[in-house]
């Protein structure tokens, strides 16, 4: 009589602690990411690993940094631009010089989730061996050349305060318009504007202000994180890493730096206004209007 009762207690328990998630059939750790747990940045313990760290978004998309040797960290600081938007003429160098400019290298892309393994659009595939609110260890399978390293990281912590506006801005926006007075500079800026914005860009001037609506076609983009990270993706795949912070308790502007702070970072500020499909941006030289990647 006492051998089915045991039996049936056995299997409930091992039901129990499936559903749970706390472990296998096996009694080992489920790797299996848990929301709380992934959406987060992660920075690489290891000394020897190329990456800096990893970034999972809510919206399904990673940001991976490689590091950078203290040389290039230099050349970026002097090499630095004060705009929101980076110049796309420093942008369409090859990736081998990339740390010659105001770019980190960065991967950037969309992520799906398949049982204990995260992969990584055109990158690379993660399979988790264990995670926990603070500590990521796992397996990273290059995709470009099958070569698998293990690392383990640490979660960093979210440096911007948790509000509704915080909620809103931090997702990935798709680049509209631009508007520029452009009664309001020389012939030489306006080359530079075109510069800064590339050969694509459709420029037309309207109505008797002299305004010119300039806008892109290639599916410029830019993510907020919560953990300040503020990225510029470009359509021809290169990426402008740079961070951000509320400006004012309004929220209503940021502060934003490519130099990890050691810029005059106070005086870069853009004026945003914010909703959960659109946001605008004021900063010289116009007006840039985003909408919402669904």
């Amino acid at each position: 009589m006492m051998l089915p009762i045991l039996a049936l207690v056995s299997c409930d328990k091992d039901n129990d602690t499936k559903q749970n998630g706390e472990q296998t059939e096996k009694g080992e750790e489920n790797a299996e990411p848990q929301a709380a747990d992934f959406y987060a940045k992660w920075e690489i313990s290891d000394l020897n690993s190329p990456y800096a760290s990893f970034e999972f978004t809510k919206d399904g998309n990673y940001i991976v940094v490689e590091k950078q040797s203290a040389a290039a960290k230099a050349k970026v600081k002097s090499a630095t631009q004060k705009s929101f938007l980076p110049l796309i003429s420093n942008l369409r160098k090859a990736p081998s010089v990339a740390s010659e400019t105001n770019l980190s290298p960065v991967h950037f892309g969309t992520y799906t989730i398949d049982g204990n393994k995260i992969i990584l659009s055109g990158f690379g595939i993660i399979e988790i061996i264990e995670i926990t609110a603070e500590e990521f260890n796992f397996s990273f399978k290059l995709e470009a050349t099958g070569e698998t390293f293990t690392y383990i990281a640490n979660r960093v912590e979210e440096t911007i305060s948790a509000s509704i506006r915080t909620d809103m801005l931090c997702k990935t926006w798709k680049f509209d318009t631009i508007i520029v007075d452009i009664s309001l500079y020389s012939e030489d800026h306006i080359e530079e504007l075109k510069l800064r914005y590339g050969s694509d860009w459709e420029i037309g001037a309207i109505n008797e202000i002299k305004e010119t609506i300039i806008e892109y076609r290639q599916g410029l983009m830019v993510l907020f994180s919560k953990t300040g990270t503020y990225l510029v993706l470009y359509p021809d795949g290169e990426a402008g890493l740079a961070e951000w912070k509320w400006a004012n308790g309004e929220e209503t502007a940021i502060y934003y730096s490519w130099n990890n702070w050691e810029d005059d970072w106070e005086n870069d500020i853009a004026f945003i206004e914010l909703n959960n499909l659109t946001l605008t941006v004021t900063e010289e030289p116009g007006i840039m209007r985003f909408s919402a990647v669904e």
